[in-house]
């Protein structure tokens, strides 16, 4: 295998952990809205299609008809982006390696998140990271988004990369089925917000437990 020409990022739990925020911030809607507040482990199951679902899921786990509310729902997920960008990174890290990969990196780069676009934007300035990516795009940005392999269709298309080219790294199934359905390499990071044994029933071309661990096997691509 070459050098990349281009590495696509997912951002929850693979660029940033971003775990207490999400749960802190959900939990504080679902407060606002007299519903029950519910454990990082439940929360943290439902991450990776969004917003939407993540609140329907949620509430979903102790009351099915109230997670079929369409109102309900939008109240929360309008409470929930209220605190996301009121404290887009309270309790948020960068994992570390990422820093010093995203300097260090001569190719292309871009972020494809499930997260709205606002929020991806947000997220990724208020860290001073953003200026790395040529694009930031979120589950909002098309009409389509992960898993759906037309979202990386596209930045091949936009940018004239052939899929042999890029390397989409994620730490979840949902990345894995991006990555798979575009046909590029597909890289998975066991130390997000899925568990190990998910991510191996995937298959992807290469797992690592870190971004460091990941940065470390990748440096050879780099060096000139």
């Amino acid at each position: 295998m070459n050098k990349p020409k281009a590495i696509f990022f997912d951002l929850d739990g693979t660029l940033v952990d971003t775990s207490e925020g999400i749960v802190n911030h959900l939990n504080r809607a679902f407060e606002m809205m007299n519903l029950k507040v519910l454990p990082k482990s439940i929360i943290m199951k439902n991450v990776g299609y969004g917003a939407d679902y993540l609140a329907t899921n949620c509430i979903a786990t102790y009351d099915v008809e109230k997670s079929k509310d369409a109102k309900l729902i939008e109240e929360v997920l309008s409470h929930f982006t209220y605190l996301y960008h009121k404290y887009p990174i309270e309790n948020t890290r960068l994992y570390q390696g990422v820093l010093e990969f995203l300097k260090n990196s001569d190719v292309l780069m871009g972020v494809i998140s499930n997260k709205p676009e606002a929020l991806v934007k947000v997220v990724l300035n208020e860290l001073e990271i953003i200026d790395y990516f040529r694009f930031e795009w979120g589950i909002d940005t098309f009409d389509y988004h992960k898993p759906n392999p037309k979202i990386i269709e596209t930045a091949l298309h936009m940018f004239n990369i052939d899929k042999n080219d890029v390397w989409f790294i994620g730490d979840s199934f949902v990345d894995i089925q991006t990555a798979k359905g575009a046909d590029v390499t597909s890289i998975a990071l066991e130390d997000g917000f899925t568990p190990k044994s998910i991510l191996t029933k995937e298959c992807p071309d290469f797992q690592f437990k870190s971004f460091n661990e990941f940065s470390a096997w990748a440096r050879k691509y780099f060096q000139t």
